[in-house]
C-alpha cells in the first residue's frame, strides 16, 4: 500500500482541503489540489462497480498528463531563468 493510499484511508483529505482554502495561491495548493482528485477519484473506485471505473480513470490519465506537461514547462522555465541569470548584463 502507498502512501498516499495509507493517508486516503485514514481519511485525511480534509488536512489537504484545509491547505488549499487557506493557501490558494501557493505553489503547493496545486498539488495538494491534485491529490484531492486523486483521493476523491480512489474513493469513487472503492464504491463503484467495474463499468463505472472507466470514466475515473480516463479523468486520472488525463490529470497525469496535464501534470507531465506542466512539469515539463517548469523544467524549460528553470533552464531559462539559469540562461537569463548567466547572460551578461
Amino acid at each position: 500500500m502507498s502512501a498516499l493510499d495509507q493517508f486516503i484511508k485514514n481519511r485525511q483529505l480534509t488536512a489537504l482541503e484545509k491547505f488549499q482554502q487557506r493557501y490558494p495561491s501557493s505553489p503547493l495548493s496545486a498539488h495538494a489540489r491534485s491529490l484531492v482528485q486523486y483521493g476523491q477519484l480512489h474513493n469513487q473506485d472503492l464504491g463503484g462497480s467495474q463499468s463505472s471505473n472507466q470514466q475515473p480513470d480516463s479523468e486520472l490519465e488525463t490529470l497525469r498528463n496535464e501534470n507531465q506537461l506542466l512539469n515539463e514547462k517548469i523544467e524549460q522555465l528553470k533552464k531559462l531563468l539559469i540562461e537569463l541569470e548567466q547572460r551578461p548584463r
